[in-house]
């Protein structure tokens, strides 16, 4: 039997709970340890940080974005 893997795509808030998860999950950031523990306990808060910094977050973890945001105007 075959097993094909198909990748799970995660939204970018979903992705991030997934890595505050791990151990040192801020460790390639150029973020200390401080800001990362403040980051997360805000985030599991439910207040929001930058979304700038969740991606530096998931990128320097090894996350990688799949699709770009896309925006548009109600009634075009």
């Amino acid at each position: 039997m075959l097993t094909i893997f198909v990748p799970k795509i995660y939204l970018m808030k979903e992705a991030f709970s997934l890595l505050i998860t791990q151990p040192l999950w801020y460790k390639n950031s150029e973020y200390i340890r401080q800001q990362a523990v403040r980051d997360k306990r805000l985030f599991l808060a439910g207040r929001s940080i930058p979304e700038e910094r969740m991606r530096h977050y998931l990128k320097t973890a090894g996350w990688e974005q799949t699709q770009e945001e896309q925006w548009e105007k109600d009634g075009k």
